[in-house]
């Protein structure tokens, strides 16, 4: 593999310098880019548990704009190749080569052409990575397949992955078939709210279900105490330490992160017009449908997407006034905003909000912020875990404030709160909560386990719907179409169905109706039954021409 990795990193060269025809450019600009590269890597592997990856180039706006929010510090092994990198380049700059007249020249870049077609026929025709070693992706564990294989052969693995292959089985007919098999929305005598609020609160997450610890407070006191019409449970998400966008598209479609690449955000690469939502939902019974997030509004191609989805406005941080904790909008002045937006409205008019909140976003080392939280057994010792509890705390403080202001209220109102995503904390605090050695036996469960986040539905009015103790961000959007009464398209009917034997699925694996983890791929009934769900997702999704439009409407 090393030396797989190399051929196409000279394979960069000989392009470059064929282009440029200059020996000494071609050194420099690549020697350059490839050490400011790999700094930048390392960064994102830091703060994300994920390197740079192919999918991410339509994500750069996102990444720039979010950069701001964390530290960095460079490390020494960055400095001293920081210092060899210039040292080269120095060296370099008495050397000068270059072709003297065309002819050499398009002979270099025929011979260019050939070793390029050479190389990509053996690397995805050839089994050229095979050959050398390669098992392949593993999806599971993004590092260690980088690290082992190497950057470049796992980049050019990954294109592959870039075009959603039809699945296995695919066709009109059986899609057909599945959707004639779902069953009649049963009526209920409901009368629909006046108010639908989701709030996905940045990295909202209940700890504890990575192990045992304890805190100097509790965190979430007022989450789990509020009493009244309300169903808790945990969601699974599909997303960790980042890619909120991945959590939105879940929720507001039904459609799983599952059946697109690994890497990818769906914003910025599936989403195109025409495509439903449960937001159409909502218009078509009259709602003024707003979508709010207190920060950029361009961020993960929101603009255009919220514009697809059929949202009638969209608030970001310069609409709105907003107070910051750190760097950013703490969830009271979120709050704040959202029931001014329900003050505001006109008359009789139905209000759906979808709010993205921004307060507890990563990283976790801001040191203007006095945490107020502590680890009662090790306090000090992971201060960016300790950090984040206090914002946790701020946040159960602030959803307390959101619940009194609406439980007042006389309009029916309801509200479904959920965490995005874990956040992204110290190594150390994750081996000292879940209490025991990570082994290859228990990897699978420690890694569910960071993929979980809770969720709340709370009423102000009593609402015909179970509580439901595990459940995931696909399945969430129908579940609150189905807490308030209102009329389902087959697509989310069929989620409902799909839940009752595959109550949880996110990118990594599922439960069955025993409440049994398992990974993705594993052979049971249940995967079977995944299978279908990938196919009609592929319909809803990625098969534009043949789309069956009135299944998701």
């Amino acid at each position: 593999m090393v030396l797989l990795n190399l051929m196409i990193w000279y394979l960069l060269y000989v392009v470059v310098f064929a282009l440029t025809n200059r020996e000494r450019f071609t050194v420099i600009f690549l020697n350059t880019f490839t050490y400011l590269f790999a700094v930048a890597n390392a960064f994102v592997v830091q703060f994300r548990e994920q390197p740079i990856m192919l999918m991410d180039l339509k994500s750069f706006k996102t990444a720039a704009s979010v950069a701001g929010e964390y530290e960095y510090v460079l490390t020494v092994n960055m400095v001293l190749m920081g210092l060899l990198m210039l040292l080269c380049n120095l060296w370099i700059l008495n050397m000068e080569f270059r072709f003297l007249n065309w002819k050499y020249r398009i002979t270099y870049g025929v011979f260019t052409c050939v070793c390029i077609y050479c190389s990509i026929q053996g690397m995805f025709a050839g089994n050229l990575f095979e050959k050398a070693g390669s098992a392949g992706l593993d999806f599971f564990r993004f590092n260690l397949t980088y690290q082992t294989n190497g950057y470049m052969a796992c980049t050019m693995q990954s294109i592959c992955y870039l075009k959603v292959k039809e699945p296995e089985g695919y066709s009109l007919e059986y899609v057909r078939q599945m959707a004639e098999s779902v069953s009649q929305k049963e009526e209920k005598a409901v009368g629909l709210p006046e108010n639908v609020i989701v709030v996905m609160n940045e990295s909202f997450s209940d700890l504890s279900v990575l192990g045992d610890f304890n805190t100097s407070d509790d965190v979430l006191e007022n989450f789990y105490n509020e009493s009244g019409n309300i169903k808790r449970g945990y969601v699974y998400v599909s997303v960790y330490g980042g890619g909120t966008a991945n959590s939105e598209f879940e929720f507001l479609t039904g459609n799983s992160v599952v059946s697109i690449p690994s890497g990818a955000v769906a914003y910025q690469m599936y989403v195109n017009k025409g495509d439903s939502s449960i937001v159409s939902q909502f218009k078509q019974q009259g709602y003024r449908t707003i979508a709010f997030h207190p920060y950029r509004k361009d961020n993960y191609n929101r603009m255009n997407v919220y514009d697809i989805y059929g949202f009638d406005a969209y608030y970001g941080k310069d609409d709105v006034k907003i107070k910051k904790i750190r760097k950013c909008a703490s969830d009271k002045s979120d709050y704040k905003n959202l029931i001014k937006m329900y003050e505001e409205k006109e008359p009789g008019e139905k209000l759906f909000v979808f709010n993205v909140t921004m307060q507890n976003h990563g990283g976790y080392d801001y040191d203007k912020y006095e945490s107020t939280v502590s680890l009662t057994d090790c306090p000090g010792i992971y201060p960016q875990t300790e950090q984040y509890l206090s914002l946790m705390k701020e946040s159960d403080v602030a959803l307390k404030y959101l619940l009194d202001y609406f439980s007042k209220v006389d309009e029916k109102t309801v509200i479904l709160l959920f965490g995005d995503h874990q956040p992204k904390l110290e190594d150390g605090f994750y081996e000292m909560a879940y209490g025991t050695e990570i082994t290859n036996e228990n990897f699978s469960d420690f890694l569910m386990n960071k993929y979980m986040t809770p969720y709340m539905l709370w009423s102000n009015y009593p609402l015909d719907i179970e509580e439901k103790a595990y459940t995931s961000t696909n399945y969430l959007g129908s579940y609150l179409l189905e807490a308030i009464g209102m009329d389902m398209p087959v697509y989310n009917r069929y989620l409902l169905e799909l839940e009752k034997e595959v109550p949880a699925v996110n990118y990594f694996g599922y439960l069955d109706k025993e409440n049994q983890r398992h990974l993705i791929g594993e052979d049971n009934p249940c995967q079977k039954l995944l299978d279908d769900y990938q196919i009609f997702e592929y319909n809803n999704l990625f098969d534009k021409g043949k789309r069956l439009a009135e299944l998701y409407e």
